[in-house]
């Protein structure tokens, strides 16, 4: 009897009605926005890690570019030595050909020398044999 004895006033049971509703509402738009707000977070997170990847990625192509620099460099101090090489190569086969040129020559010479000292002894043999 005792709930007979209470009667409730019909706008206290609508303003009841209207704030559970209300609430309903304003806790299934915080539980929606808590989970975009988590899965934003997960997106930014993954973004964060593409973000050190390429930071990662572009110091080491920073360092090949610069390993890349300093062969290319090498290569144009070797390109310039092998053509100083070239140079004293060529210079010392034209020393080696004048010197050939030069040693045929002596040989000629000596060649003749020894023909014509072949000669005077068999002239000085036959003025001997003559006398």
């Amino acid at each position: 009897m005792a709930e007979d004895q209470v009667q409730t006033n019909p706008y206290h049971a609508a303003l009841v009605a209207s704030q559970d509703a209300y609430l309903g509402e304003v806790l299934g738009k915080y539980l929606d926005v808590d989970a975009k707000l988590r899965l934003a977070s997960s997106q930014i997170q993954h973004l964060q890690d593409k973000v050190a990847l390429f930071d990662q990625q572009a110091e080491q192509l920073q360092e090949a570019q610069q390993a890349l620099n300093a062969m290319h460099t090498n290569k144009d101090a070797f390109e310039e030595q092998n053509e100083e090489l070239k140079g004293h190569t060529k210079t010392l086969m034209e020393q080696v050909g004048e010197i050939q040129t030069e040693l045929e020559e002596t040989r000629k010479e000596r060649q003749d020398a020894q023909e014509k000292l072949l000669k005077v002894s068999e002239q000085t043999e036959e003025r001997i044999a003559a006398i």
